[in-house]
């Protein structure tokens, strides 16, 4: 995907340095969007220094590199503050997440990385927000403040990075993980008051996250009633690289029986020995 990456990094790098928004890709076609084009990442922060003082080839190396050791960062900050785990083992989460198989196969996809660097960091301010959000002992809730807006500040981060799938799917997993142990309570202790106030928070995150984001939001959304998919795309295409129940078993183990073919790396789960060896103890240890 180096061919599909390094020219919108060569088309945004003379434009942040000439100080002008990159709005059209002139060598596609008789001209293209490309500031709508959200897979560009125009307005993604970390993206600017990186245009800016360096040429695009080396930007596109070291933002691969970035993402990498701030996914393995973010990790080890969930453990330590969520998981409450010692140093050493809130980073072999972060080690185990940053080089693990699914990211590593998500490094010729930069945008996709990008957005899930983000991920250990949005569940370690959701886990902020939730608790500032709950019930204290005399019923009287707190306000969640600086939890809350960091996750807002996170969730519109992982739109600008500019891959609407990955955001998508991101925030499906912090909602199973946000509420699915409230939803549980609830189902068997008949208490719905939490769940709907960590709905509300969540809900509320979200469209904070979104607001922020509308910068890049908007104009994409502006090209999508203009382009192909308006229309929406027939079955077999909406499904067509949503990993196969066959499959589950090769996505999660080490393909000891030969290399991932090239047309299933987008199915990679495993993350690695070590991170099963230590899952297995950690299951052990608890019973």
């Amino acid at each position: 995907r180096f061919t599909s990456f390094y020219p919108y990094c060569a088309e945004s790098t003379p434009s942040f340095r000439a100080v002008r928004l990159p709005l059209r890709n002139p060598y596609l076609f008789m001209g293209t969007p490309f500031l709508a084009n959200s897979q560009v990442g125009v307005f993604y922060p970390l993206n600017w220094p990186l245009w800016w003082l360096l040429p695009a080839y080396r930007s596109v190396h070291l933002t691969i590199v970035l993402h990498l050791c701030l996914a393995a960062l973010n990790a080890y900050v969930w453990g330590r503050t969520s998981l409450r785990m010692r140093r050493l083992g809130a980073w072999a989460v972060g080690c185990i997440y940053a080089l693990g198989g699914y990211l590593g196969a998500q490094v010729e996809h930069v945008n996709q990385l990008q957005g899930l660097a983000w991920l250990p960091l949005m569940l370690m301010l959701w886990d902020g927000t939730r608790k500032r959000g709950s019930e204290g002992a005399k019923g009287q809730s707190q306000m969640p403040g600086l939890w809350f807006f960091g996750l807002a500040l996170v969730i519109g981060l992982i739109f600008l990075a500019g891959h609407t799938q990955t955001a998508f799917i991101m925030l499906v997993g912090l909602a199973a993980y946000g509420l699915g142990p409230g939803l549980w309570r609830a189902l068997r202790w008949r208490e719905w008051r939490p769940l709907l106030r960590q709905l509300a928070l969540l809900a509320g995150a979200t469209a904070l996250g979104m607001a922020l984001a509308a910068v890049q939001l908007i104009p994409t959304w502006e090209l999508l009633r203009l382009s192909v998919r308006a229309g929406g795309l027939p079955f077999n295409e909406r499904v067509s690289f949503s990993l196969s129940p066959s499959y589950l078993a090769r996505a999660l183990l080490p393909g000891f029986a030969g290399a991932v073919p090239p047309e299933h790396i987008e199915y990679v789960a495993y993350v690695g020995v070590a991170g099963l060896a230590l899952a297995v103890l950690a299951i052990v240890n608890r019973q």
